[in-house]
């Protein structure tokens, strides 16, 4: 069977999740606290950060203003 590329958009979630979660590392912060912030369980933030779950825009920018930092999309790499 042929292997699947990537298409942009799932490269870009998965250079979100990565921005993401490196962050929260960073600053020491759980999935909880940006769970909390986000206004959404917390099964549905790791389902995110994972890959199984699809950000919505405002989510992704809700989530830059928890963390602090901006984030481009299709920005570099």
């Amino acid at each position: 069977m042929p292997r699947l590329r990537e298409t942009t958009e799932e490269k870009e979630m998965r250079r979100f999740n990565r921005f993401v979660n490196g962050y929260l590392k960073e600053k020491r912060l759980r999935q909880e606290d940006l769970a909390d912030y986000l206004e959404l369980p917390r099964p549905s933030v790791g389902n995110r950060l994972c890959g199984k779950t699809k950000w919505t825009l405002a989510d992704m920018a809700k989530a830059c203003e928890f963390i602090g930092v901006p984030y481009t999309i299709g920005g570099e790499r």
